[in-house]
């Protein structure tokens, strides 16, 4: 999927339906219709997903420690530091954009392995 949002006009066309949708979301004023607009849009994971990240940024705001959020949430302390950086960084990244890069090269001894 990744390989078709690449191109640039997927690209633009994402850009501007986004945009159109943002706008549509600030002429709601009723909870009621913003609700029945999410439960189109988000399937049932999806919404549980966002809701997840929503109440640990909510937990953080409240100074809540990693333990007390995971414990509450029964969440991963790794989702609760991805949610905390993306916050930190005003952007969300996945786990594997957050990895090393492929052109770690190891050291000493073990260099060899990645030649």
């Amino acid at each position: 999927m990744d390989r078709f949002l690449t191109t640039e006009i997927n690209k633009k066309l994402q850009e501007k339906v986004w945009q159109e949708f943002l706008s549509q979301l600030k002429s709601v004023h009723s909870i009621k219709k913003l609700d029945e607009i999410f439960n189109t849009l988000l399937s049932f994971e999806e919404e549980l997903i966002l809701k997840r990240r929503l109440a640990v940024k909510f937990l953080l705001e409240q100074n809540k420690r990693h333990k007390e959020i995971s414990e509450i949430l029964g969440v991963s302390r790794q989702t609760i530091n991805v949610v905390k950086r993306s916050l930190l960084e005003k952007s969300y990244k996945t786990y594997r954009k957050r990895r090393r890069s492929t052109n770690y090269r190891g050291r000493g001894r073990w260099r060899f392995l990645n030649m």
